[in-house]
């Protein structure tokens, strides 16, 4: 799948269910092994997700709002896992990195 320049890595996503509690989860690779620059983020309910290091905890007062069903691309420079926390109960959260075609 594309995304204007923006390609999806096959086989690299991440999936990840949020929950009352936050915990940190690996970004996935670019596929070479390589750190993410850019992922795609697509949730099928409401939620709260942040990017950081192996510690990041999301809280709904201080990260990001991903509405439902409204595909988002984030610079994840630097950082090396997410971390998501419900505002619905059990949103799947998939994490796809993307390359320059």
């Amino acid at each position: 799948m594309s995304i204007g320049p923006l390609q999806i890595i096959a086989g690299a996503t991440a999936q990840k269910v949020s929950a009352v509690a936050s915990a940190a989860t690996p970004l996935p690779d670019a596929g070479d092994g390589a750190d993410a620059k850019l992922v795609l983020v697509v949730s099928d309910g409401s939620c709260y997700i942040d990017f950081g290091p192996s510690g990041v905890t999301a809280a709904a007062a201080t990260s990001i709002q991903l509405p439902p069903d409204y595909p988002m691309v984030f610079n994840v420079s630097g950082c090396t896992h997410f971390a998501v926390i419900d505002l619905d109960a059990s949103a799947k959260v998939n994490v796809s990195p993307l390359e320059n075609q």
